[in-house]
């Protein structure tokens, strides 16, 4: 039922399906027959669909990981669940206390994976994204972009950190910073490195409540915060008695309104909203 209703809105939206918690070849290939079962049923019932709706695996289980050039060949596109794929890899919990402790990303492990995942995708010329905390935590982003990864989905309250510290980075250091990294056996050795101090985000500022609408106001051009003003531009979260002003731009038109503006052209985001930095170069 599901299959069935993503299908026909492909019909008249650009959708994809991304199967989670695919743990090999088998799993994978008894999806896809479900999705073209549900394709077979919504023709025979004279419904409209996309035909080559893509397909797509989350890579979040270790032998996802290890498989990643056979599922290569099976899928049109690889999510990396990085949450998911740092516990199972380290025998870890993020949220369980006793466990917590063991729970890096910076573990030699998992940067050894996720560098595979990005060389094979690369070379398979298979899409492949970054979700989960690191690919929203601005500390992670140089190491990333220098493994390989130009594409990250990320919280909508940490974007412009990150669009920020991907535009503030120098790809040939990026990969220099990772090779060294790769070189590295302890995660103790790489946290060591100043690369990993949190680093400050980008465009965004707090402002008191009563202050925000004057913001507004700067960004958007217009005195109110309804549908068609400056609320298009500005995403406000409540936090306590502070609101947080993260300016989400629509067109290059807005960064000049904006009170940091960045130093190089922009281009609108490929999905508007979507919280997802389409490529490196911005």
């Amino acid at each position: 039922m599901l299959f069935r209703s993503i299908l026909r809105l492909s019909a008249s939206h650009p959708v994809a399906i991304l199967l989670p918690m695919i743990d090999g070849i088998d799993e994978l290939r008894a999806a896809k027959a479900a999705i073209e079962h549900a394709k077979e049923e919504l023709a025979a019932a004279g419904q409209s669909f996309d035909p080559l709706i893509p397909v797509g695996a989350m890579i979040e289980t270790p032998s996802a990981a290890i498989l990643i050039e056979h599922l290569a060949d099976e899928v049109d596109f690889f999510s990396v669940g990085s949450n998911d794929l740092v516990q199972f890899l380290l025998a870890a919990d993020r949220i369980r206390g006793e466990m917590k402790s063991t729970y890096d990303p910076l573990h030699p492990a998992v940067i050894q994976v996720l560098a595979k995942l990005a060389t094979v995708a690369r070379r398979k010329g298979t899409p492949i994204s970054l979700c989960g905390e690191i690919a929203s935590d601005p500390t992670y982003t140089n190491l990333l972009i220098g493994l390989g990864f130009r594409s990250f989905s990320v919280s909508p309250g940490r974007l412009l950190d990150i669009k920020h510290a991907i535009r503030s980075t120098d790809l040939q250091q990026a990969e220099k910073l990772a090779e060294q990294v790769l070189s590295v056996h302890s995660t103790r050795d790489i946290r060591s490195s100043s690369h990993f101090k949190p680093r400050q985000g980008g465009c965004w500022r707090r402002l008191a409540h009563e202050d925000w609408e004057t913001w507004a106001m700067k960004i958007d051009g217009n005195s109110g915060y309804g549908e068609n003003n400056a609320g298009k531009q500005c995403v406000m979260v409540l936090t306590s008695n502070l609101i947080e002003v993260l300016m989400i731009f629509r067109c290059p038109t807005h960064f000049d309104r904006c009170p940091h503006p960045p130093a190089e052209p922009r281009r609108r985001l490929d999905r508007e909203g979507s919280g997802c930095i389409p490529g490196f170069a911005g």
